[in-house]
């Protein structure tokens, strides 16, 4: 990806590549609908914590649909990891060592 500011990628963009390439079930169709929806919304935003809270939630849409290394991860077996990532955490938090 190029870093020119000039050449801004647009989010839209990206993410209706990304629906392209996954087979969407009929059930997920509202979901993949409501990802390309707030993907427009953050290209027209102008506040960048209105465009932080829509790419939030961009993303669990995009995790729900399986379409982020997080969601394949956890789908292939990661889920184990993943939550004593988040127990390491959480322990850190409550300081526990």
């Amino acid at each position: 990806m190029n870093a020119d500011s000039s050449e801004r990628m647009s989010v839209a963009k990206s993410v209706k590549t990304t629906l392209n390439n996954l087979d969407i079930e009929a059930r997920d169709v509202g979901v993949a609908a409501l990802a390309l929806e707030l993907a427009e919304r953050i290209d027209r935003e102008m506040s960048n914590r209105t465009a932080a809270e829509l790419s939030a939630k961009l993303l669990a849409a995009l995790h729900a649909l399986n379409a982020t290394p997080e969601a394949r991860k956890t789908e292939k077996g990661g889920a184990q990891v993943v939550q004593g990532a988040l127990a390491r955490q959480r322990a850190l938090r409550a300081g526990e060592p």
